[in-house]
């Protein structure tokens, strides 16, 4: 049995209620818990991975990895939704594509393509996606 459950990435925020609304509108997660009034805790989830916010006065921004099985999509979903891309997709020789999008309070959320077996060859399924950052 393992002594670690789980690793819980923990991001500091000016307003918990902006920050969700960020993420639920922008980047697809849901809100599964609030704490405190005015709200000083809340947990964001998306496909059963967490992300924690806490409130702050002065935030100490962070940066969490978030690996994709379906990085087109996500990368689409950004896009639409306009999140504050800065670093748009790309790939990058020898890595993975990714994608950097900054959270309201300078946090920055990095989307890492989690690559196909196929993924060394010479064309590959979103080659056509270019940097907007």
């Amino acid at each position: 049995m393992a002594i670690i459950e789980e690793i819980a990435p923990l991001l500091e925020c000016i307003s918990i209620e902006r920050s969700v609304i960020y993420f639920m509108e922008c980047l697809g997660f849901e809100c599964t818990f609030m704490r405190g009034e005015p709200t000083k805790y809340a947990v964001i989830e998306r496909e059963g991975r967490k992300i924690y916010l806490t409130r702050s006065d002065k935030v100490n921004p962070s940066c969490v990895v978030l690996f994709c099985h379906d990085f087109k999509r996500v990368y689409r979903e950004c896009t639409n939704n306009h999140a504050k891309i800065i670093f748009g997709a790309k790939k990058i020789p020898g890595r993975t594509l990714e994608l950097k999008v900054r959270d309201l309070d300078d946090n920055v959320l990095i989307f890492s393509e989690i690559p196909p077996a196929a993924f060394e060859q010479e064309q590959h399924p979103v080659d056509n996606i270019t940097n907007q950052g």
